[in-house]
């Protein structure tokens, strides 16, 4: 597993065309008020699930009520909520994960944090004289949006969790289902709550915390919050293959800190960070070998990652025949190595790891002389 899957999920949706996206249309079976849509990602085990801003009419509430009318109804309520799961809600997103690291001391999902508007238009290099009111407005509106409560995770996640009795891993599934982002209140620069008493003004920022969702990961340290912050500064157009293969190399490292390593062959990486790489290879094959090698140069350039041989031959494929190159280069492996900072963290969850295993084996040879005392013998 490359990423939380529910992170990788709420990615790619917010990256998918909306209008292609196969909605299911609900109405809550605790809260018969309640209703919207879901949207459930690959294999189905994760998912988004979108509440209507406003309550279900009473005549759809009915049991004989039509199918068509329910969706009509969805659609229609949550047409601008749609609108505003894109890149840039993705990336709010990304930011919240990242200031959750960067303002808690990041073992527990409980403290709550501030997230500005600002530090995401700085975040952005969005120079202060092009803050407009209007920008300053999309953005908050997918703050807004994110911490709701209506947009919710949803689906079934597997961890190795660490047991306390032995110090080893053992796998452990957890149910999601709750907000992405729980809101706490509103922020405005001067750290006060205003009241508009006629009705205009916009908070600054909002306080919120972590979704309920998040808690094993951050728990077991499956999340990493500065290389989410880092990878999302790049252009979401221009270094998209940055972003999106940094996101999977970074997490699979993450993953792979305590087990045994494996290499990945090239289709494996650039399937799994969600890269439309085919229309592409048919058009020009060439590009596509560029354009990932130029992405793994830039993350190594950055110390987002470190250096990423490849096993068999060379990188950009100079050695291969021309025909039917790039299918013999998706057949490559590679062997990434993490960039500083990362290597520093995976290092101390190795530490941790070890130290985990042998608090075990003491507590272990305590209770065997334990038991040894008890039935008469010798320690």
């Amino acid at each position: 597993m490359p990423a939380p899957g529910i992170v990788q999920t709420m990615r790619k949706f917010c990256a998918a065309n909306k209008d292609t996206l196969p909605m299911v249309t609900f109405i809550d079976d605790k809260d018969s008020s309640r209703g919207g849509g879901r949207f459930l990602g690959e294999k189905g085990r994760h998912g988004i699930e979108l509440l209507h801003p406003d309550s279900v009419p009473d005549q759809l509430r009915k049991a004989q009520a039509e199918k068509e009318a329910l969706k009509a109804w969805v659609n229609a309520g949550l047409r601008e909520d749609l609108e505003r799961l894109d890149e840039t809600m993705w990336d709010v997103l990304a930011l919240a994960f990242a200031a959750f690291y960067a303002n808690t001391p990041g073992d527990s999902i409980d403290p709550p944090f501030p997230l500005m508007v600002d530090d995401y238009l700085a975040w952005r290099n969005v120079h202060p004289h092009n803050r407009t009111d209007a920008l300053r407005g999309e953005v908050f509106d997918r703050l807004r949006l994110a911490c709701s409560g209506r947009f919710r995770a949803m689906g079934q996640e597997v961890l190795h969790i660490t047991d306390l009795e032995t110090g080893r891993k053992r796998r452990q599934s957890f149910f999601l289902d709750g907000p992405i982002l729980v809101w706490h209140s509103d922020l405005y620069r001067n750290g006060q709550t205003r009241l508009h008493f006629d009705g205009t003004g916009r908070p600054d920022g909002v306080y919120i915390s972590l979704g309920r969702w998040a808690r094993p990961f951050v728990e077991e340290k499956a999340m990493l919050g500065i290389f989410i912050k880092k990878l999302a500064q790049y252009d979401m157009r221009r270094q998209l293959w940055e972003r999106r293969i940094g996101w999977y190399l970074v997490f699979n490292m993450q993953n792979q800190a305590t087990k045994k390593k494996h290499p990945l062959y090239t289709k494996t990486i650039l399937d799994g960070a969600g890269i439309e790489w085919r229309d592409l290879g048919e058009k020009n094959p060439g590009m596509v070998i560029k354009q990932f090698n130029d992405a793994l140069k830039r993350l190594q350039e950055d110390e987002i990652t470190g250096v990423c041989p490849c096993l068999d031959g060379a990188p950009d494929g100079s050695d291969l025949p021309r025909k039917g190159k790039l299918a013999k280069w998706l057949e490559h492996r590679w062997d990434p190595k993490p960039g500083p900072e990362l290597a520093k963290h995976l290092r101390a969850k190795q530490e941790a790891a070890r130290e985990a295993r042998k608090a075990a084996e003491r507590r272990r040879e305590q209770r065997t002389q334990k038991s040894l005392q008890e039935k008469g013998g010798q320690p």
